[in-house]
């Protein structure tokens, strides 16, 4: 029943939409199957310059994927996006680059929420 109600959260987002990083933020926290434990190795979530108009510092997106048994993600989508279509380009270019923990997960449809801000101090 679970998988079923989580299916149908993503067919609702089949065709990609914007959305602000809030709303995301709550409509990522009601789907299932978070990936964010699987992660073993992140990079940086870049995206080009053009992509956030002069007065946007945030941008987010959801993607969708299945992990294979060599931790690599497989048959990636963007559930959602915000502010514009090439955050979840640089999303789904900036998963190819994450090493997730290897396993047989039996199929099962994982989400994970990228985040980016422009002022974000790092340490």
């Amino acid at each position: 029943m679970k998988h079923i109600i989580f299916l149908s959260l993503l067919v609702a987002g089949t065709n990609a939409y914007a959305d602000s990083c809030v709303e995301m933020e709550a409509r990522y926290k009601s789907m299932p199957s978070h990936a964010d434990e699987l992660i073993a190795k992140r990079v940086d979530f870049k995206l080009p310059s053009h992509t956030l108009e002069r007065f946007q510092s945030r941008a987010c997106a959801i993607v969708s994927f299945y992990v294979d048994g060599s931790g690599s993600a497989n048959d990636m989508r963007v559930v959602a996006y915000s502010p514009s279509r090439g955050v979840g380009r640089a999303a789904l270019e900036t998963l190819r680059g994450y090493e997730l923990v290897p396993g047989d997960y039996k199929g099962r449809l994982f989400v994970l929420m990228l985040r980016f801000n422009r002022f974000e101090l790092k340490d």
